[in-house]
């Protein structure tokens, strides 16, 4: 039925959740993300280049960013292009 098959997709979306979990807990130590920590309290501004659904993501880290205080901007596939096309003007 209709109602199962949302049930057992919401299941699915649940453990493929817990996984993404589960292997960046693996991949990532407590010392890296200390490290990251401090790199971007140091840093004046932070820049974030994503593609496809990470543009969301770093637009989310953008906005949490803004409201710690710290400059930030989010490079994606369209606006560099559009970024190399301005200098390309400006050079001719």
């Amino acid at each position: 039925s209709e109602r199962e098959n949302v049930v057992t997709m919401v299941r699915k979306i649940t453990e493929i959740q817990k996984q993404a979990v589960m292997e960046t807990q693996k991949e990532v130590s407590y010392s890296q993300l200390m490290r990251v920590g401090k790199l971007i309290a140091e840093a004046r501004s932070v820049d974030f280049y994503a593609y496809d659904m990470n543009v969301n993501l770093a637009q989310y880290g953008c906005s949490l960013l803004f409201h710690a205080g710290k400059r930030s901007a989010v490079y994606s596939a369209t606006n560099i292009q559009i970024c190399r096309q301005m200098v390309m003007w400006q050079l001719f």
